[in-house]
């Protein structure tokens, strides 16, 4: 098992013709909307297809991905 297991955070998955993605944030900023662990439970989900989950294992079983099968960014997003 991946030790980014326990990590809470924003999620989005990505899927290309390349390769499959998933980030894992603590914040994202853009010029329209910024996503904050702090605030977290004060946002409506999806925004921009990021969601807020307690855990990667969570994020993995709610886009019904395998932890192994993907490689995850862990990054702040700005």
């Amino acid at each position: 098992m991946n030790d980014m297991e326990d990590i809470n955070g924003f999620y989005k998955l990505i899927t290309d013709s390349k390769r499959t993605v998933m980030y894992q944030c603590k914040r994202v900023e853009n010029k329209n909307f910024l996503l904050d662990i702090g605030l977290k439970d004060t946002y409506t989900y999806p925004i921009d297809d990021w969601y807020y989950f307690d855990s990667l294992q969570s994020a993995c079983d709610f886009f019904e991905v395998n932890i192994e099968d993907y490689e995850i960014i862990e990054e702040n997003l700005v």
